[in-house]
């Protein structure tokens, strides 16, 4: 499962962007979630890029300090496992709560 928290779609269209570019990866399983942050910043939510794969394998985005993403990290340590099973098991709450934005249904051209 893919997370991003992010605040609500604008006018620029950022959501529908977000399904077009998640679309490959939906069609071969991936679950993506969007969590509306438009309010606030979710509680016990980092502020980083994730992929948990079978709640079992862990891989952290590297970000330089301008922003650029630098690869991958994998952490097999259980415990850093365990912290990102319960990030996943908030924001599928606030999911199942209904605050999200829904970014499920590509747009036929990506407008991004």
């Amino acid at each position: 499962m893919a997370l991003e928290p992010m605040a609500k779609a604008d006018s620029s269209g950022f959501t529908g962007c977000l399904a077009w570019m998640y679309a490959i990866n939906t069609a071969g399983g991936e679950q993506v979630g969007i969590v509306d942050a438009s309010a606030a910043w979710p509680p016990g939510v980092p502020h980083g890029d994730f992929h948990l794969i079978d709640s079992r394998v862990l891989f952290l985005s590297d970000y330089a300090a301008d922003g650029t993403w630098l690869g991958v990290t994998r952490d097999d340590h259980p415990a850093a496992v365990r912290a990102a099973c319960a990030v996943r098991d908030i924001c599928l709450d606030l999911r199942s709560r209904g605050r999200r934005s829904s970014a499920h249904t590509p747009p036929s051209r990506p407008g991004c």
